[in-house]
């Protein structure tokens, strides 16, 4: 079935048709050259609150967290966490420090007992030495002198003992033979006297023989054994001493260890006793608090190293958007950028431009504008739109971008061929054919 226009939607296209044919007068002056750009006001450098707990690995539950978007002074609480598991936690770490310190204290009671044993071994051994060496000097210097001595002296005994017996033996004999004895009293004083002098004869004979094993042989063994025992309690202490340096320096290495280990909880301990500070967060600075990931409940379990909020100071703000990939390459960092709130969108704010260096996976390049100076009205999160100024013609003719086909215009009822320049996608710059003032239609 054929439509056909209502008298009224005649009226509309003929009225609409009458005014794209009125002709549109060349103008002079100064066209921007843009890329368009949208999107919304966030905080330029915030300063944001991270949770940094590095020995607190309980539960995080929000007890009380302040509104998004409010107003938030320096010193504010704007977070505050249960405390229930970190005072639970804290018991728990204050009884094993003590059993820490108490270990600590025990080994140094330790190591001092055992550092006094071996000072006592190593004295013992070097006393045993000492004695050793003593007296193998004693048996050399005094002890062989005094056995010569006493040999020389008993030898020399027993010989004039038998010298003595063998001249009373004599005087028997003579005595006897003079005088006019029984036979069985001379009997019985010569046998005795002659068994004297045989016994003392006897007994010389062992004493040399005793003699000469005292020199070749007893004297040597004993010197022998003084000798090995003194070189035994010698290198007996000489073990001792290394023995006792090496314990010494291993007891030192040890107590470093130590020393280092129990400083090492002691910080940790410091540490999580001072993260009970941190369970209440507050507000860095006076501005807008901005939830992350929120907004947070009372109830919420929030992760460590987690940014949960930021506060964005007054008129701290910058504005974020995306530039197409089709015109990437025609714009560059440090390009001026007029943007209008979308609250107040004649207001136009001049700011520069700073560009990543990567695309995002869907929206294109993430622009940055960048203000010296920004209302106080305008707030994190509102919207707007702008553009990117590439270029800035000054003092050139322009025309509505329709008026011009396949690189001519119509001026009156003659088509006049032109040399058209950039534009700002409504108009567009007309380099030579056209004069200022004159009109053009619009086809």
């Amino acid at each position: 079935m054929r439509r056909t226009l209502a008298p009224t939607a005649l009226a509309i296209w003929a009225l609409a048709a009458t005014v794209w044919a009125e002709p549109i007068e060349a103008k002079r002056g100064t066209l921007r050259v843009t890329v368009p750009l949208s999107g919304r006001f966030v905080p330029a450098d915030p300063a944001e609150l991270t949770l940094g707990f590095e020995q607190y690995r309980g539960p995080l539950e929000v007890e009380f967290a302040a509104e998004h978007g409010t107003w938030v002074n320096e010193g504010d609480v704007i977070l505050r966490f249960k405390r229930k598991a970190y005072e639970e936690e804290l018991a728990r770490r204050i009884l094993a420090m003590e059993r820490t310190e108490m270990a600590h204290r025990h080994y140094l009671a330790r190591a001092g007992m055992k550092a006094t044993q071996t000072a006592e071994k190593l004295a013992r051994a070097k006393r045993d030495a000492d004695r050793s060496i003593k007296r193998l000097k004693g048996f050399r210097e005094y002890e062989k002198a005094f056995r010569d001595e006493s040999e020389r002296l008993s030898e020399q005994s027993r010989k004039h003992r038998m010298e003595d017996q063998k001249d009373e033996l004599d005087q028997l004999l003579k005595m006897y033979s003079e005088d006019e004895l029984v036979d069985a009293t001379e009997e019985i004083v010569l046998k005795r006297q002659k068994r004297r002098y045989a016994q003392s004869v006897a007994n010389n004979e062992l004493g040399d023989r005793r003699r000469r094993y005292q020199k070749e042989w007893y004297q040597h063994w004993t010197e022998e054994d003084r000798v090995a025992d003194a070189e035994a309690k010698t290198a007996a202490f000489q073990r001792a001493v290394q023995s006792a340096e090496m314990e010494t320096e291993a007891a030192k290495a040890d107590l470093v260890q130590r020393e280092f280990d129990l400083g090492k909880k002691r910080e940790a301990f410091e540490k999580f006793r001072a993260e009970g500070e941190m369970l209440i967060v507050r507000a860095p600075a006076a501005g807008v608090l901005m939830h992350r990931g929120g907004p947070w409940k009372k109830g919420a379990v929030l992760k460590n190293r987690m940014t949960p909020a930021h506060v964005c100071p007054k008129g701290a703000l910058h504005f974020e958007g995306f530039v197409k990939e089709s015109d990437i390459l025609r714009v560059k960092a440090g390009l001026a950028c007029a943007i209008n709130p979308t609250a107040n969108a004649e207001q136009e704010l001049i700011g520069r431009l700073s560009l990543a260096f990567l695309p995002t996976p869907k929206m294109g390049f993430k622009a940055t504008v960048r203000f010296e100076d920004l209302p106080l009205s305008l707030r994190p999160g509102m919207t707007a739109k702008g553009a990117i100024v590439i270029e800035e013609l000054r003092d050139v003719i322009f025309v509505p971008v329709a008026a011009v086909r396949d690189g001519k215009v119509t001026v009156g009822e003659t088509e006049r061929e032109v040399v058209t320049g950039p534009t700002d996608g409504t108009h567009i710059v007309i380099r030579s054919g056209l004069e200022e003032g004159e009109k053009v239609s619009i086809p």
